[in-house]
């Protein structure tokens, strides 16, 4: 990885401007490679990004979903806020299921971010650190479901996980350096992400990948 900005061009799409792109807070890629992101707070829709073309379509949702983060495993979409998990079933066309379960655990505190790993388990973080571990998303019914990992030093405010090639046994890792290294670099508010990089400005109507 070298820090380095690659601006892919701008993005089509009715009704896609920078001022509504620039609301996006989380999102993760579909087994189909295209980037699917979520504005921030209470939404009814999301938005399919075709990270080849550029081209970007928009999902209208059954129900609304609060939490900030997207993660992706087979075939769904799971997020978080409160103690609500949120699960959105993809499918064609532009309409997808959403539904809720009030399932986390009551001493949840709030929601940072949210990611999968290539056994197609979720890993929900939240405002303290702590890193909960959801087996298997799809029969959880309560909170015994969840099992606490272990706790950020640095918490992690997004997620992201490969799914063309994923780590099979992926796990956030605890100790220091490496995967857990503190990112000191600012994607929303910073142009250079890493000191060998070239400036690149940020416009919420483009696609920019991080090398």
């Amino acid at each position: 990885s070298t820090g380095i900005l690659s601006d892919l061009g701008s993005m089509t799409g009715t009704g896609i401007t920078d001022t509504l792109m620039a609301t996006m807070t989380g999102g993760d890629f579909d087994n189909s490679d295209n980037l699917v992101v979520k504005a921030t707070g209470s939404k009814s829709t999301v938005y399919s990004i075709n990270v080849s073309t550029r081209a970007v379509t928009t999902i209208t949702l059954s129900t609304a979903i609060q939490g900030d983060d997207l993660a992706y495993a087979k075939g769904y979409f799971y997020s978080s806020f409160g103690l609500y998990m949120y699960k959105v079933t993809v499918s064609t066309g532009t309409s997808w299921t959403a539904s809720a379960q009030t399932i986390f655990p009551s001493n949840i505190s709030s929601h940072d971010s949210t990611y999968s790993n290539g056994a197609g388990q979720i890993i929900f973080v939240d405002g303290n650190g702590n890193a909960y571990l959801l087996a298997n998303p799809l029969t959880a019914t309560a909170s015994s479901n969840f099992v606490l990992k272990f706790t950020y030093a640095a918490r992690p405010l997004d997620g992201a996980m490969c799914h063309a090639d994923p780590v099979p046994l992926a796990s956030p890792d605890a100790s220091s350096g490496g995967r857990n290294a503190t990112q000191t670099k600012n994607l929303l508010t910073n142009d250079t992400v890493a000191s060998n990089a070239t400036g690149t400005t940020l416009v919420g109507s483009s696609v920019k990948l991080c090398d």
